[in-house]
């Protein structure tokens, strides 16, 4: 009996040195799976949204394989099922704290065999916007909002209106104009709304929505009135001329020009005024009509300017050149980015966000050197607007707003119906207004307007196109600025010109465009 267990026992030890000996030849030939390509399945999301993760892994035996993620967040997926080598397989996933993340994908055989990691793919997650309220006019909205002193918000739509909504977000009123406002408006020091429109008049709006008073120029009014601290309004027309009103909506000057202004002029902390022009010039007048200088560049200037702190005067021009302008009308710098068809935003450090008719978003630092911060798919796009915590809110052409970080990383977005080529504003609580097709929205934002020298498109959510209050400047008569006699009130019916006064530009002298010392 003891030769029998004796002769099982030995037979069970060769079996099992045969079956280690199996194991090992089996895991000497067993060739482990190749790292899986980069995962792919988006590349943002918001938080507790569910995404579909794919990769795909070869195994050169031809085992089946299976996978599984390690999401960057701390966690790690189980594996998935099994499948031919070289098949996509997905698995899902729901990031909680907005943020950036990078994935990795692990294959394993049957074999038991594991590859090494995948290289990482980067999955922004946003925070999720909250929108305060929308309001549906059922016509496209091409005008920037402004905010009044009490938080009523006006714009201007298609239909001919300029209307005016409640900081709930129900409509006031809608005052009837004769013609689509492109221009934003702009909310005086009394509450008074100003607004101009395709069929060549400025109109004066009370708070209540009755008509103040209106002014007729010979030619649609495409770009916003700037506001001086003492009241007066300036502003451009299609009909080539710069005009000056007094608060009552009065002629104080004119000044005529042979080209017309698409664009919103600006006033310094002097009082001085800034207006580009088709013609490719960026003109600087007196507050009392006395043009000061002018600058060429090599075409049409159409975006309104910003003003630096030093009193530094940015814009574009369809030359696809960016400009910096000292006061006295010399080169700063300038730097080819485009054509830039935006009204830059200054932030508190001095860079310049500006966009360009190729689509893109660009920084431009104070020493004139430029990098491309944001790809908006598309033009037109809107100007970019700046909150003191940094954020850069932006619309795009591709129906989507942005909220983006400095370094041009998405904030969040949100998904509109159609383009978004109005300019946001922000309101003192952090508010963030703009339109896009037939509505208008205020998303909750978490910063007010940064405390910069031009935060925003003219400036302020007033759109007074002033730089800061300043002194009002000793007036000049008409008579002593070179003009004739002007009536001394508006009707819808004025005609005013000078027929015997003719600007002759080489009397004033005009800037140049260095070769040397610019920024390519």
């Amino acid at each position: 009996m003891r030769g029998s267990l004796t002769a099982a026992v030995s037979a069970a030890a060769v079996l099992v040195l045969l079956g280690l000996l199996a194991t090992c030849r089996t895991a000497q030939w067993n060739v482990p799976p190749e790292s899986p390509q980069v995962p792919s399945g988006g590349t943002s999301a918001f938080p507790a949204e569910t995404c579909w993760i794919h990769t795909a892994a070869l195994d050169p035996d031809g085992d089946s394989i299976s996978v599984r993620f390690n999401w960057g967040d701390g966690d790690t997926s189980f594996w998935s099922r099994w499948c031919p080598s070289g098949d996509s397989t997905a698995l899902p996933h729901a990031w909680q704290i907005p943020g950036t993340y990078f994935i990795r994908a692990q294959a394993r055989d049957t074999g038991s065999r594991t590859s090494v990691w995948s290289e990482p793919a980067r999955i922004t997650i946003h925070e999720r916007p909250e929108i305060r309220w929308q309001v549906w006019t059922g016509s496209p909205w091409r005008s920037s909002p402004a905010i009044g002193p009490d938080g009523t918000v006006y714009a201007g739509s298609d239909e001919d209106r300029l209307w005016a909504i409640a900081p709930d977000g129900t409509p006031k009123w809608g005052f009837l104009t004769g013609g689509m406002s492109v221009a934003a408006p702009v909310v005086g020091l009394d509450s008074t709304v100003y607004i101009g429109s395709d069929d060549g008049n400025l109109y004066a709006v009370n708070p209540d929505g009755s008509e103040y008073w209106r002014y007729s120029t010979q030619g649609p009014i495409l770009g916003s009135p700037a506001i001086g601290s003492n009241g007066n309004l300036y502003f451009g027309s299609s009909d080539q001329t710069i005009y000056g009103l007094n608060p009552d909506g009065t002629l104080s000057w004119f000044l005529p020009f042979a080209a017309a202004f698409r664009s919103a002029p600006v006033i310094g902390q002097d009082g001085t005024i800034y207006l580009g022009a088709d013609d490719g010039i960026m003109y600087s007048l007196t507050d009392y009509g006395e043009l000061r200088w002018r600058y060429a560049t090599g075409g049409p200037i159409a975006g309104t300017p910003a003003l630096a702190a030093d009193g530094t005067i940015c814009f574009g021009s369809s030359d696809y050149y960016f400009y910096a302008l000292n006061p006295d009308s010399t080169l700063k710098w300038r730097v080819r980015i485009g054509p830039a068809v935006g009204a830059p935003a200054i932030a508190a450090d001095g860079s310049v966000y500006v966009t360009s008719q190729d689509g893109n978003l660009w920084v431009v630092s104070p020493a004139g050197a430029a990098r491309r911060l944001f790809n908006l798919s598309g033009t037109p796009a809107s100007s970019p607007a700046l909150a003191a915590d940094g954020t850069i809110y932006v619309g795009a052409p591709n129906a989507r707003f942005y909220a983006l970080w400095p370094d041009g990383s998405v904030r969040w977005r949100f998904d509109v119906t159609g383009a978004v080529a109005t300019s946001p504003v922000i309101a003192n609580d952090g508010a963030v207004i703009f339109g896009s097709n037939g509505f208008l929205y205020a998303m909750n934002g978490t910063s007010p307007l940064a405390a910069s020298s031009w935060p925003m498109f003219q400036h302020d959510p007033q759109h007074t196109g002033r730089a800061q209050a300043a002194q009002p400047a000793f007036r000049c008569p008409p008579s002593a600025a070179g003009l004739g006699t002007v009536p001394a009130k508006a009707s819808p019916k004025s005609e005013i010109r000078s027929s015997e006064f003719e600007l002759r530009h080489s009397d004033f002298p005009l800037g140049t465009v260095p070769t040397d010392g610019e920024q390519e």
